[in-house]
C-alpha cells in the first residue's frame, strides 16, 4: 500500500483550490491533483509550468529555503 501524500487540486485556471492527502494509486480519481510532496502550498497559490508560486514567488521547500539562505550569507 503507498503512502498518502499532499496534492494540490488545481482549478482551470490555475489556482490552488484545496490541499488533500491522496495515495499514488488514487490520483487518477482526481486529475486535476498535483503532488506537491514537501512544497507548503496553500489554497489561493498558483500553479503554471510546473510552478507553485504565491505573490509572484516560488513556494519553497524548507530544504531549498535553508539552501537560499545558506547561499546569500
Amino acid at each position: 500500500m503507498d503512502e498518502p501524500m499532499n496534492y494540490a487540486l488545481i482549478s482551470s485556471d490555475g489556482i490552488v483550490e484545496n490541499v488533500i492527502w491522496l495515495c499514488e494509486a488514487n490520483q487518477n480519481d482526481f486529475p486535476n491533483a498535483i503532488c506537491v510532496a514537501n512544497r507548503p502550498v496553500e489554497i489561493g497559490d498558483c500553479f503554471a509550468d510546473g510552478v507553485f508560486t504565491r505573490d509572484g514567488k516560488p513556494v519553497l521547500t524548507e530544504a531549498e529555503q535553508a539552501q537560499q539562505l545558506t547561499l546569500s550569507e
